[in-house]
C-alpha cells in the first residue's frame, strides 16, 4: 500500500466561519455589542467578584479522595503577593494556597476567625 505524503492528503472543505451576530431585528452588531455592555456594567447584572453565587453549590465531593481542580479569579495586586510569596518560599501557587488553607484558624462553625472583619465592613453606615 503506497504512503501518502502529507501535500497528498485531501483536507476536508473549510467552512465559512458563521456570523456570530444575533439576529435581533433592528439591531446592529455594534448596538448589540453596547446593549450587552450596559447590561454587563449596571448593577446587579451578574454575580461580584469574590462573592458566592447563590444557589451555586460545589459539585466536589472531598471524601473522593481526588483532587480538586478549580479556577480562580485573582486580582493582579493579591496575584502579584501570591507570585512573590510563592517564588520566597519555594512553593507553586497552588502549594501556597494549601499551605494558607492548613494554617487558617477557624472557629467552633468551620468559619474563618476573620470572617467578622467582612461583616463589620458591611455594616458600615451608607453615606451621600
Amino acid at each position: 500500500m503506497p504512503v501518502r505524503r502529507e501535500a497528498e492528503r485531501k483536507l476536508p472543505a473549510r467552512r465559512e466561519k458563521p456570523n456570530d451576530t444575533p439576529d435581533l431585528g433592528s439591531e446592529t452588531g455594534d448596538e448589540y455589542a453596547k446593549i450587552i455592555d450596559m447590561a454587563r456594567t449596571s448593577e446587579g447584572s451578574g454575580p461580584v467578584r469574590g462573592k458566592a453565587q447563590p444557589g451555586r453549590r460545589l459539585s466536589y465531593d472531598p471524601s473522593s479522595g481526588q483532587n480538586w481542580r478549580t479556577g480562580v479569579v485573582i486580582l493582579p495586586e493579591m496575584a502579584k503577593k501570591a507570585i512573590h510569596a510563592a517564588d520566597r518560599t519555594g512553593l507553586s501557587f497552588a502549594g501556597l494556597v494549601n499551605e494558607l488553607l492548613k494554617r487558617m484558624d477557624v472557629d467552633e462553625n468551620g468559619r474563618p476567625v476573620w470572617a467578622d472583619e467582612l461583616d463589620e465592613q458591611r455594616t458600615l453606615p451608607l453615606t451621600g
